[in-house]
């Protein structure tokens, strides 16, 4: 009975992901590392002011920007905003730098790396504090690998 609860409380935990269970997703107008950083570049060349994103690079502002609204809005980690502590500016930067890196990647890659770092940020800012929706999470996940084991 117990072993039935754990799994159960387990598959509960993984209906929030948004993957199959091998943790694949499609990727819907992405583009690779190297296309982005020749956009990013170029905006930086012939955008009028810090803040303003020419219509060369404006698709994919938005597709980033969309990325990020879509991982705020569906996932269940008790952040309202995962991007609090990063300004725009600071995103796309970090992105560029991370893909200036890791040329072979495409966008979708370095953003999952970007979400992970902010959310390590988050954790530790708060000492360790886990969101209560994130430990609940984690408790099943530790307790699905106890029952397989």
């Amino acid at each position: 009975m117990r072993t039935i609860l754990t799994l159960l409380l387990a598959l509960f935990a993984m209906t929030a992901q948004a993957s199959d269970w091998q943790g694949r997703y499609m990727v819907r107008g992405g583009i690779h590392c190297v296309t982005y950083l020749a956009q990013y570049n170029s905006n930086l060349r012939t955008r009028m002011a810090d803040d303003q994103v020419t219509s060369q690079f404006a698709q994919t502002h938005g597709w980033i920007k969309g990325y990020l609204t879509a991982y705020n809005a569906f996932t269940d980690n008790g952040l309202v905003d995962i991007q609090r502590a990063f300004s725009g500016n600071r995103v796309e930067q970090w992105l560029a730098s991370h893909c200036e890196e890791n040329q072979q990647n495409d966008l979708a890659d370095a953003m999952k790396a970007l979400i992970a770092m902010l959310r390590d940020d988050e954790l530790q800012a708060h000492r360790g504090a886990e969101p209560p929706r994130a430990r609940r999470n984690r408790d099943a996940d530790g307790a699905l690998l106890a029952a397989l084991q």
